[in-house]
């Protein structure tokens, strides 16, 4: 897995809900040093500070780069800023538990960060790991 930006991968094993990549932003590393609490995060002004990007005229980004492991019945999500901007975890989670089909969870996802006032663009996309992985 590749990653890079403020856009995140989340695994959700069973019921539980655990993000899987690293935000590059500012507050992401205030948070990492200890400088600022992670309830503070999301009203930080320079939350929306993007340390890695691709564009912006850098001549070269280096990528976060992960194996990560998936098992039979694990939930994936990729999401950009707007959606986690809007909502908390707890919700996310909720709302992937609450839809059985990954479309009609991804669509859930961007009509509860909409009614929630999302002020950024909201893309979502849900994965399902077959029962069955293939060798």
């Amino acid at each position: 897995m590749l990653n890079v930006g403020d856009s995140r991968t989340y695994r959700m094993a069973g019921a539980v809900l655990e993000q899987v990549t690293r935000d590059h932003s500012e507050v992401a590393e205030l948070v990492a040093d200890g400088v600022v609490r992670p309830d503070e995060a999301a009203h930080h002004p320079w939350r929306h500070v993007v340390t890695r990007a691709l564009g912006g005229g850098a001549p070269t980004v280096e990528p976060d780069v992960d194996v990560l492991a998936v098992s039979p019945g694990d939930r994936m999500l990729v999401c950009s800023d707007g959606l986690t901007d809007a909502l908390p975890d707890q919700r996310i989670e909720a709302d992937l538990k609450a839809e059985a089909d990954p479309q009609a969870a991804a669509d859930r996802l961007v009509a509860t960060a909409v009614a929630a006032g999302a002020a950024d663009n909201v893309t979502v996309v849900v994965v399902d790991a077959p029962a069955v992985l293939p060798r």
